[in-house]
């Protein structure tokens, strides 16, 4: 017998919400309004940032849609209060944050996932949102690498 405390579910709607937010108002969302400081040639960070905030703007309409469906007006969500102190530093040293904030993203998103047993439909958006945000990952690690 499995007696393994079952994970708790979540409201469809709050999940809905909550990977908004994750993927609305990430780090790289949050760099493509700020200027960070650029030196050198960071025109594969940049070309990464621009690729990962196009792939998360597509999400973003399919999870507002899904919420529309659902009878529920999308809210509007401020970035982090931690990212606002980041806005002026080097390209270079942002990638590092990147990379941690896309690391604490995936993480969440995986708990998430875990939660939405329940709602199929939620779950496989979630799902997406999870492989991209791996995707993402190894994206930013391959620029720290050539960096």
């Amino acid at each position: 017998m499995n007696f393994a405390p079952a994970m708790p579910q979540v409201d469809a709607i709050a999940a809905l919400h909550e990977l908004l937010a994750l993927t609305q108002r990430s780090f790289p969302q949050y760099l493509r309004h700020a200027r960070p400081y650029r030196h050198g040639d960071d025109q594969e960070v940049l070309t990464t940032l621009d690729e990962i905030v196009a792939d998360q703007d597509l999400l973003v309409e399919k999870i507002i849609g899904q919420l529309e469906r659902s009878g529920h007006v999308p809210p509007s969500a401020e970035f982090p209060m931690e990212f606002t102190g980041l806005h002026d530093l080097a390209l270079d040293y942002l990638l590092d944050r990147a990379i941690d904030y896309q690391k604490r993203d995936l993480a969440a998103l995986e708990l998430l996932s875990e939660s939405l047993a329940c709602h199929q439909t939620i779950r496989s958006l979630v799902d997406e949102a999870t492989g991209m945000a791996r995707g993402h990952l190894q994206s930013l690690e391959e620029c720290c690498a050539n960096s």
